[in-house]
């Protein structure tokens, strides 16, 4: 840590307020937290090494012979600080706090920087700190990469001793997906988090952030593979409910753990599609009703809510123009579509091809779907049709009684 002359002389001209030229332990301890973020052991460190003679506070020739500053210089410009005016020393604390908020906002930018970089792949198509891994690679982290298409328990005792041995889990494959992609398309909730605390104590936060938003060669990140699903799995249950219902159930609970560990919603795949897009297009509704509890608990907006809900992709289609045409053709009230209506999606969107989600359902065949989708419309339609009668009716009835003036009395004869 270094600290300025200027940085001392202002600190003993707030702290030392009897002028004798001493700080008390606590005084500095407050100072030092505010001003150079440092606390807790790094500051009992410092507080040792400047106290010199351990007498529980600072003279200021103690400050001055740590931090290599002229004792004279310093004690002469705080001499000029005491005798300034009230106008002066107002106009010193503005530029202060200015220049304060100027490092702040340059340390801010700094380390958003870093982060971006953790998240940007170089020219060999890796990102910052990843390994390539190559198919049928002979190591623990090609062991670990096979594990995780996860067949059965084997595997996830195979990965659970591969990370006890040492084994690096921040790779790769050449189509860019990570452990944490395989394991999301599996629901392998519990192994995901292994993996992530994994990686905070191997590097740090930002960099386990960076992998659990961490985009395969096709943009997408772990969340839109556990709301999406597998469709080899899925086929092989769909005709079994319980099992159907368990398998959603723990994808719904892999997307809940992605976001707690900071997912990114906001993340667009190579198609424009965001996570919802993902979910209706594997029909994941317990993932999509996460995903939304998830933006309810987290404060966001309703514009924000409505915004997510009708993003379009590059080819001008919603979550439910996705989720129209993938519904179950026997379902009379499509679960994920109902779903999605309920939450705010506009049937009226057109996509680039001026296809409402009723048409784009009724061309892939859905045409219960369409149906569905169409009687919703109407029925919004007509609800705000009624509403607007009600309130022109209410504006009528509250409106002042006008009092017609009486006719003025005709003249009487003579």
């Amino acid at each position: 840590m270094v600290l300025t002359k200027n940085d001392l002389v202002e600190m003993m001209a707030v702290l030392d307020k009897d002028g004798d030229g001493e700080v008390s332990k606590d005084e500095f301890k407050i100072w030092m937290e505010r001003e150079m973020k440092i606390e807790g052991v790094e500051f009992e460190k410092l507080w040792v090494k400047i106290d010199q003679d351990g007498d529980g506070s600072l003279q200021q020739s103690e400050l001055c012979a740590y931090f290599g500053i002229s004792f004279d210089e310093a004690d002469a410009d705080l001499q000029k600080k005491l005798d300034m005016s009230d106008e002066e020393i107002l106009q010193a604390l503005q530029m202060q706090s200015l220049l304060a908020e100027q490092k702040e906002t340059a340390l801010k930018a700094e380390e958003e920087k870093k982060k971006k970089a953790l998240t940007k792949r170089s020219g060999t198509g890796a990102r910052v700190g990843i390994k390539v891994i190559k198919n049928n690679e002979d190591s623990p982290e090609g062991k670990m990469l096979d594990a995780c298409q996860f067949i059965d328990k084997t595997d996830g005792d195979t990965i659970k001793e591969l990370l006890e041995a040492g084994a690096n889990p921040r790779i790769e494959t050449t189509d860019g997906d990570m452990p944490l992609h395989k394991l999301a398309r599996n629901g392998e909730h519990g192994l995901i988090k292994k993996i992530y605390e994994a990686v905070v104590k191997m590097a740090d936060k930002d960099a386990a952030k960076a992998d659990v938003n961490s985009q395969n060669k096709k943009g997408a990140p772990p969340i839109f593979c556990a709301v999406e699903g597998r469709a080899d799995k899925i086929n092989a249950v769909k005709e079994d409910a319980a099992k159907l219902s368990e398998y959603w159930e723990r994808q719904g609970r892999t997307a809940v753990l992605l976001l707690n560990c900071g997912a990114d919603l906001y993340v667009e795949n190579e198609a424009g599609w965001n996570a919802l897009h993902a979910a209706a297009h594997g029909g994941g509704l317990e993932a999509a009703k996460e995903i939304v509890a998830y933006m309810e608990k987290m404060n966001y907006t309703s514009h924000q809510m409505r915004r997510f809900i009708n993003h379009v992709d590059t080819m001008g289609r919603t979550p439910l123009h996705i989720a129209a045409m993938r519904a179950d053709p026997n379902q009379d009230k499509p679960e994920l579509v109902n779903f999605l209506l309920k939450k705010g999606a506009d049937p009226s969107l057109m996509d680039k091809a001026k296809m409402s989600a009723a048409q784009l359902a009724d061309k892939s065949g859905r045409r219960k779907s369409k149906e569905f989708i169409e009687a919703s419309e109407l029925e919004g339609l007509q609800h705000k049709e009624r509403y607007r009668r009600k309130s022109k009716s209410r504006d009528l009835d509250d409106a002042p009684l006008q009092v017609l003036p009486a006719p003025s009395p005709a003249a009487q004869p003579a």
